[in-house]
């Protein structure tokens, strides 16, 4: 029997309607397979019973049946294409254990310490560094990261050496000491170009603490005081602005060891005012009508306290309208008394002056001479030990037994 031989695609093979007669080959163009008839078997059967599908089978039933510690293996078979048949692979190894060395272009995975503390987290990418760093830590790329941020930042910054590289700049330390570089400035303000106080610190500030040689704290930056334990040495010159709050006491200001004490110096026609306040500083209250409003005492160190020597004293009047200007008031003059005594004149709100006794000074041709009446103007009134006659309105003529009064009507001195 002739050799008969066809030709056809694995698809024209299996759908044949009749099958291959005994012996009869066909030869699958897209498998480049031989099939042969076998007279009861539709498109025929291979001369080669051994596939690329069949050795992928075969392999994949190798792996996956094998016993293989911590790997998986899933054959994935493509029955379309047997080409793009695979076999995935998944290895699960325990570490804990394991000696030797593991090399890898990447790995994806957490890490976790031996406490079962996070070191690297591998879903959200973050390094939780609760531990020691042996070894420089150093960028990858130059000028390109932070340490920190404005929103995060670290709490303190602990170093060893001596010296912090900050741009261009060396701040070095020396013990307990800190040099800054050459040209360092404060506020654009070169650092010791000129000295506090020469002007060249104009519009700057400084919020700092200055302390004496002997640690004394003299200018306290939080509290805003100011202690000046060593005295003040020199004039002070230029111009208070703004209040002196406080309480003042006993050796706050001391005068000078010379013959005038202290002197105050103010311009012409200046005034010089001392407030008082009912309450405190913080929380003041009004001062009623008929309430002590201040006083200004004077005081002489009597080898052991400030014993009272002379004083001024004010106070609104009963029923005064405290909301004037200038509500009703009256001024002592005091003075001390012997003991705990006070003497006392009083100047009132209708202009009357009361004393306990009123004494001018006694004049005479011989001794002190009356001033030029129109001089002391019409109204004034003096003393007189030597008047010529008594009787009242009657000129003053000196030389004379006579103990009156006198009064200027302006021009002249008359008795009475």
């Amino acid at each position: 029997m002739p050799l008969q031989l066809r030709r056809g695609t694995d698809s024209q093979r299996t759908n044949m309607s009749t099958p291959l007669a005994t012996g009869e080959l066909i030869y699958v163009t897209d498998t480049k397979t031989i099939w042969i008839g076998d007279g009861a078997t539709v498109g025929g059967i291979p001369v080669a019973n051994y596939s690329l599908s069949d050795i992928q089978t075969f392999d994949a039933n190798l792996l996956t049946s094998g016993t293989h510690t911590g790997i998986t293996f899933t054959y994935v078979p493509n029955p379309s294409n047997p080409t793009l048949s695979k076999i995935n692979a998944v290895v699960n190894v325990e570490l804990s254990n394991y000696a030797g060395t593991i090399k890898a272009d990447a790995f994806k995975g957490t890490v976790v310490g031996d406490d079962s503390t996070i070191l690297v987290d591998a879903v959200s990418g973050k390094i939780n560094l609760d531990g020691t760093v042996k070894g420089h830590v150093i960028p990858n790329t130059n000028i390109a990261y932070d340490l920190g941020s404005a929103s995060y930042r670290f709490r303190d910054l602990y170093l060893s050496g001596s010296s912090i590289k900050l741009g261009n700049a060396t701040i070095t330390s020396a013990g307990s000491t800190v040099n800054l570089p050459p040209g360092s400035t404060v506020g654009g303000v070169a650092i010791g170009s000129g000295g506090i106080g020469n002007g060249v610190e104009s519009g700057m500030n400084y919020n700092i603490n200055i302390i004496g040689d002997d640690s004394t704290l003299i200018v306290n930056a939080r509290t805003k005081a100011i202690t000046a334990g060593g005295g003040i040495t020199g004039n002070l010159t230029g111009n208070l602005t703004g209040n002196v709050v406080g309480t003042i006491t006993t050796d706050t200001v001391n005068a000078p060891d010379s013959t005038f004490g202290l002197q105050v110096y103010a311009k012409k026609d200046s005034s010089f005012s001392t407030n008082y306040y009912g309450g405190t500083a913080t929380s003041k209250t009004a001062i009623a009508a008929g309430g002590t409003v201040g006083s200004m005492a004077i005081k002489g160190w009597n080898g052991s306290i400030y014993a009272f020597a002379g004083g001024l004293g004010s106070s609104w009047d009963a029923g005064a309208d405290t909301a004037n200007d200038a509500p009703l008031s009256s001024v002592a003059l005091i003075s001390g008394g012997g003991g705990s005594n006070f003497n006392y004149a009083i100047f009132d709100s209708s202009g009357k002056f009361t004393a306990n006794l009123f004494k001018t000074t006694v004049y005479s041709v011989a001794g002190t001479p009356l001033p030029n009446a129109a001089t002391m103007g019409i109204g004034a009134r003096a003393f007189v030990s030597d008047a010529t006659v008594s009787t009242f309105a009657s000129p003053y003529t000196g030389g004379g037994a006579q103990k009156v009064p006198v009064h200027s009507d302006g021009t002249v001195w008359r008795i009475g």
